[in-house]
Order: C-alpha cells, then structure tokens, then sequence
C-alpha cells in the first residue's frame, strides 16, 4: 500500500488493487480527541472530490477500536473544549453520508462513547466477536450529541437507542447484529479475510451506481438527519450547565438542581453581554 500524508494520530495509506483509502488511528492514540478529529475532517475532506477511490476503511492499530474521550483529561476539559469536539464530530459524521466512496469501519474489540458515535457514519460497521461497545456518555457526564440521540435512532430504531444510550451498558452481540448497527462479526483469525471480501465486494460494483445508490439512501433519510442534528445542538448545549464531566467520582448534579442552574447560567449569560469592552 501506498502511504499518503503524514499525520500525527491517523495512518493513511492507498490499496491499488481494490482502490481503498485505509485510515487507522495510531497506536498510541488510543482516544478521540481534537487533533484526531481535525485530521479525519481534513482527509475525507481530500477524499471527497476523488471519486476514483471506491472504498473508505477505517480501523485501528490497536485491537480496540477506541476508548472514546479521554477518561483522565476529560475533567479538566472546558466546556468551550468539549462543545467544539461534539460540532467536529458531528460535522464527520455528516460529511461521511455525503462521500461519494462506501465507508466500511471496523470497530475490532470495540468502541465507548465519541467512538461508538464516529462509527455512525460508515455505510457498513463490521467487528470481533464479543466486542464491547457502549453509548456510555450518561456514565461520564455528557450526551451523545455528535448523532448518537438522532443518527442511531434512525440507524437502529428508537426502542434500540432508547435501551443503548439510555443505560450506557454495553451492547450485547445479538442485539447489535440484529439492529444492523454491526452487519458482520468475525474471529481474531478471519479478520483480514472478512475485510478483503467486503472491500473486494465493493470495488466490483459498477461505480456510478454505487454512488448513486448511496445518494438515494441519503435522500431516503435526510430530512430525519438535519433535524435531528439540530435538536442534538440544543440538547449539548443544555446539558454542558451542570459540567457533570467535571466530576470524577461520579457525584453528579441531582435532576431536580437543574432549573435552578438553568436560570442562572441565564443570568450570567445576560449580564456578561451587558458589559461593555474592558477600557
């Protein structure tokens, strides 16, 4: 394979023969963070107008796909720091409906939180067998907002989002073949023979109609898609007022605090615009 680029957390390569753009998180970039989410943005943003390319695979060089956030640094993250990680990741996730290449994801022994929610832009998500994923963001203080209310909705039915990020349990196989969000597990052993017979399925299609294909699913979705990103906006923004992420022995605001919290922020918010420039 061809090495394309040099990026601190991403490896990119080009396979010829089945015209895949391979991207893999580093190996000591076990995390979703800021830096990888820029660079992600910047090579799909690459890949966009190279319609020569069939297929998109991401993975990762470790055997688990990804933590998600940064369980140490996340309390000292601003809440500044934190709502332009949820717009970037949504911002990817979007984008990855609009590429015209077929993205395939391969989430190995899992994927928690911003991970899971990256993984809900593939067009296929494959993954080991007994792979611990989990919409845990309730567990750390945040909300799936980068489409993990309304994309996985869509994706896997309500009732199936409602359990999933409701409880932030880890899903069970069954339930995450028979959702759709996985379309196909595989052993340690059969795992560069499942991904080369999906990448090789891929470049056998007539492009063209592939593209289109991929277009008319979109179409099919997209009102559902752009409203649900915008609810998903207002409901980070809300809940970033208790900075429950903060806390890292898990004391979390009580329910019946935030009104008050609420109206507050409101206030402050009111009087900071109220003041002029500092002579």
């Amino acid at each position: 394979m061809n090495e394309l680029f040099s990026y601190s957390t991403l490896k990119v390569a080009l396979s010829r023969p089945t015209k895949t753009l391979n991207i893999s998180f580093k190996e000591d970039c076990p995390n979703i963070t800021l830096e990888t989410l820029f660079e992600l943005e910047s090579i799909l943003a690459w890949a966009s107008s190279r319609v020569e390319i069939k297929s998109i695979f991401i993975s990762s060089a470790n055997s688990f796909f990804s933590e998600g956030i940064n369980k140490e640094k996340l309390p000292n993250m601003s809440a500044k720091k934190l709502e332009k990680m949820s717009k970037k990741l949504q911002t990817i996730v979007h984008a990855m409906y609009h590429l015209p290449q077929t993205i395939i994801m391969d989430l190995g022994k899992g994927s928690f939180d911003l991970a899971s929610e990256l993984a809900l832009g593939a067009d296929i998500r494959i993954s080991e067998e007994d792979a611990s994923i989990a919409f845990n963001h309730n567990r750390v203080g945040l909300v799936p907002s980068s489409g993990g209310i309304g994309f996985l909705s869509i994706i896997v039915g309500q009732a199936m989002a409602r359990n999933w990020t409701l409880t932030g349990k880890e899903i069970a196989s069954s339930q995450l073949l028979m959702s759709g969000f996985i379309s196909e597990q595989y052993k340690e052993d059969n795992r560069q023979e499942c991904i080369q017979e999906l990448l090789q399925s891929v470049s056998h299609c007539a492009p063209v109609q592939r593209i289109q294909t991929k277009l008319g699913l979109l179409e099919h979705a997209r009102l559902e898609f752009e409203r649900a990103t915008k609810y998903e906006r207002r409901v980070s923004e809300a809940a970033m007022v208790s900075e429950d992420w903060k806390e890292e022995d898990g004391d979390f605001m009580e329910g019946k605090s935030m009104s008050h919290s609420v109206k507050l922020s409101i206030v402050k918010d009111s009087e900071n615009k109220g003041k002029g420039p500092r002579q």
